[in-house]
């Protein structure tokens, strides 16, 4: 569960860094954070690496490619924090040499630690129990959610356009693309419209996905339907 806390601090921080308002006040702050946070994935990298009986099989399995992808933008953020801390300390501000704000893709790699959060639910959660597939929903939902967002939203920003203010809308829009919604901005980039009907059979999905937890609830494992 801690991981789990990580994780979305860490997405927050993502999420939060898009809006210029807050990005102009909290830069450092923000940076700090990404920091300590890169530091806890590498170590849980290390540490899973470590304790696999396989290591091997977990390097080349889609938990392991996950990991490493997401370790990517750790380390740079780590890089990244060491750029801003003659800022905080009042010696010299290097912030304008930050990695992660100059190679947008380390930004997007970034969102897909909510994955992350999908397999620690996994292992104190069992599909099969009601609970364990609600829970698991919301979570497919929340990070299937920030990862389209997130897409679209550095999608329309590097073909130049404005459709997006910060990722925060992008989110949402994703929100409502997922719910079969039409609401706010629409994505006028190539890219932007690929990633739109991605939302849409990602969006059934979920829908499909709801309705095995709410049968799962009513009827549970066996098929008959339990008494509420």
């Amino acid at each position: 569960m801690f991981l789990m806390a990580v994780v979305y601090v860490s997405v927050a921080v993502f999420l939060l860094d898009t809006v210029p308002e807050l990005l102009a006040q909290y830069e450092h702050e923000f940076q700090l954070i990404e920091g300590v946070t890169s530091v806890i994935f590498i170590a849980e990298f290390v540490f899973t690496l470590y304790a696999s009986s396989d290591r091997k099989a977990y390097v080349t399995s889609v938990w392991g490619i996950i990991d490493m992808l997401s370790l990517v933008p750790a380390v740079f953020g780590i890089i990244d924090t060491m750029l801003i801390l003659p800022a905080v300390l009042g010696v010299a501000d290097l912030s304008g040499l930050r990695l992660m704000k100059s190679v947008r893709l380390l930004r997007v790699l970034r969102v897909i630690r909510t994955l992350k959060a999908l397999r620690s639910l996994k292992s104190v959660s069992p599909l099969g129990d009601v609970r364990g597939a609600a829970q698991t929903y919301l979570v497919l939902l929340f990070s299937t959610t920030v990862i389209i967002g997130a897409v679209v939203y550095e999608a329309e920003l590097m073909s130049g356009k404005a459709t997006f203010t910060s990722a925060l809308e992008g989110v949402w829009w994703a929100l409502n693309k997922l719910a079969g919604v039409e609401a706010g901005n629409t994505p006028t980039s190539v890219a932007g419209q690929g990633i739109a009907s991605i939302a849409v059979f990602a969006g059934i999905s979920l829908w499909g996905y709801l309705v095995f937890v709410i049968r799962l609830a009513l009827y549970g494992r066996e098929g008959s339907k339990v008494a509420l």
